[in-house]
């Protein structure tokens, strides 16, 4: 029982990780556009 625990466990640890990389992705990407904006006007 403890084993599948471990393996849920383990998946949403590794899903967060994933979505934490994919938010920091993102917000990298609205900082650049926000940043670069002013520069062309």
């Amino acid at each position: 029982h403890d084993k599948i625990l471990g393996m849920f466990q383990l998946r949403s640890d590794i899903l967060r990780k994933k979505k934490q990389v994919e938010i920091e992705k993102a917000e990298n990407l609205i900082n650049e556009v926000i940043y670069s904006k002013p520069l062309q006007a």
